[in-house]
């Protein structure tokens, strides 16, 4: 096994920490390695959870999201320090989304037997305030708010860059547009080779006891 086939990470859980963050990645059942990475940051204020899911059909997929992960999780615990706003935690978001977009393109664009096209990732990170949540993605991983009481209060909290998604934005009915073959194709994604760098960003007022849950595409 690869060290990186099985990865557990825990961050916060003392007094000193707004509240504890865990997170979990395996190497799957379609892919020789894992493509998947995480990256955790904690504070008095707030706590970040980071997950990004390398592009397969792309020259070191595993590499560009362990790059993605780190420099997005290190640029907004850099700019966080303190008791951020809400508005402040989205426009830092915006400039680790950067940060997070130059790392990938630092990933060597080789690799032995691998695709051609350059390192690719997708990426999705939250953060955690007293005020609320603030999260961010490009491609199509996704942030879930998990509410057990009353269920209908759990939703996704993030917007897939997909074809799928593109087609419901001209009005296409959901069920049909993701019926399509190619709905899960993605437009957006972290790399050399990106169309443009379009991150959303959404802040979510306090929505009272829960778990929030990042996630990258099911392999």
């Amino acid at each position: 096994p690869r060290p990186g086939d099985h990865a557990e990470l825990l961050v916060g859980g003392t007094p000193e920490d707004f509240l504890a963050v865990a997170a979990v990645t395996d190497k799957g059942l379609r892919h020789h390695r894992n493509e998947d990475a995480m990256a955790l940051r904690g504070g008095p204020a707030f706590s970040v959870l980071v997950v990004c899911d390398g592009v397969s059909t792309t020259a070191n997929p595993d590499q560009a999201s362990v790059a993605a992960a780190g420099a997005f999780a290190d640029a907004l615990a850099e700019a966080l320090a303190g008791d951020p706003t809400p508005e402040g935690i989205a426009q830092a978001m915006q400039a680790a989304t950067e940060r997070a977009q130059a790392a990938v393109e630092g990933v060597p664009r080789q690799e032995p037997g691998g695709y051609t096209q350059a390192p690719s990732s997708t990426l999705v990170a939250a953060v955690v305030t007293a005020a609320g949540l603030v999260t961010a993605n490009v491609g199509d991983s996704r942030a879930y708010w998990i509410d057990p009481t009353p269920a209908a209060a759990s939703c996704r909290l993030t917007t897939d860059d997909s074809l799928a998604e593109a087609a419901i934005a001209e009005g296409v009915p959901p069920e049909e547009a993701y019926a399509a073959r190619d709905a899960h194709t993605i437009t957006h994604w972290l790399g050399a080779d990106a169309p443009e760098l379009a991150p959303h960003v959404a802040i979510t007022p306090a929505p009272g006891p829960g778990i929030l849950g990042a996630f990258g595409p099911a392999d």
